[in-house]
């Protein structure tokens, strides 16, 4: 539960927030004009403007606006987290932060297949595998928080998961249209 305090009021200062906010409009105005100028369809561009706030919004909430720890912490035990879970040690905790980070990946695989149809499962994986592991990167370069591979593992499932949600509602959207 403490890490989701973290991610949802990370925050610290009003300085970091304004300079988030600018640099993030600078983003979005730039994307929307060079997306706008391509013959693609509304949703789509919508889509990929989402896609782009979310990336910036995960990079602000994990890294950015974080506080910065004593110390930079790692663990490279892949799913060490449910380790803890068959101790029974912390595990409320444990399951809402695995949780927590699949949920908040799914987004980003939703938004890619809706912003580009033709992208297939294994470059969703990839592209939310290397913005999870910059993520991690960054937070331990920036000692901003524990560097797990736990994290890169439920990340990368999230956004498999959306991309998958996004594909069935894509496929019955026009099973539905073609009736």
């Amino acid at each position: 539960m403490i890490e989701f305090k973290v991610y949802a009021f990370g925050a610290v200062s009003i300085i970091p927030s304004i300079v988030y906010w600018i640099l993030l409009t600078v983003l979005v105005v730039g994307y929307a004009l060079i997306m706008f100028s391509q013959q693609t369809q509304k949703t789509q561009k919508i889509a990929r403007l989402i896609f782009v706030e979310w990336v910036a919004l995960i990079f602000c909430s994990a890294v950015i606006f974080r506080e910065a720890r004593a110390e930079r912490a790692i663990s490279l035990v892949p799913l060490s987290s449910y380790f803890c879970i068959a101790e029974n040690s912390y595990l409320k905790e444990v399951v809402m932060i695995n949780l927590l980070n699949i949920c908040m990946f799914l987004p980003v695989g939703f938004f890619l297949k809706c912003g580009y149809r033709s992208v297939t499962y294994k470059k969703v994986f990839l592209i939310g595998f290397i913005v999870s592991f910059f993520v991690e990167l960054l937070q331990f370069t920036f000692s901003k928080g524990l560097c797990e591979v736990d994290d890169v593992i439920h990340n990368s499932l999230g956004c498999m998961v959306g991309y998958w949600i996004a594909n069935l509602m894509l496929y019955l959207n026009l099973n539905e249209r073609q009736q």
